[in-house]
């Protein structure tokens, strides 16, 4: 049976998480207009995360995301090994991060959520 300590400490947890997100993707927005990028950043939904990818031309209608595989199921030789965070494209980003690439020649040594 879950205490309400536990349960109140995984809210709290989530917040943090959430908190985090969002002030990245603020920094993200800020840099770029410091920037003056020109690209289209276009934003998509998945699993309940937005993922936002950058266009020169209109937002395609959809995207294909595909998770990072597992090291025992990618090929042999995948590199890098992500055992202390997680895959995304072809490096390791933390586990609490949010990966707007998605399959690369990454792996993960242990399950993660995505994106």
């Amino acid at each position: 049976m879950i205490k309400l300590q536990d349960t109140q400490g995984l809210l709290d947890r989530q917040r943090k998480i959430n908190s985090q997100r969002a002030k990245e993707q603020q920094k993200y927005e800020v840099i770029e207009a410091l920037l003056g990028v020109n690209n289209k950043i276009c934003r998509y939904t998945s699993n309940g995360v937005q993922i936002r990818r950058q266009y020169s031309g209109s937002c395609p209608y959809s995207i294909n995301y595909e998770e990072p595989l597992m090291c025992y199921v990618a090929s042999y030789g995948a590199s890098p090994r992500c055992s202390s965070g997680k895959a995304c494209g072809d490096t390791c980003i933390e586990s609490t991060d949010t990966c707007h690439v998605g399959k690369g020649t990454a792996c993960n040594t242990s399950f993660h959520t995505y994106p």
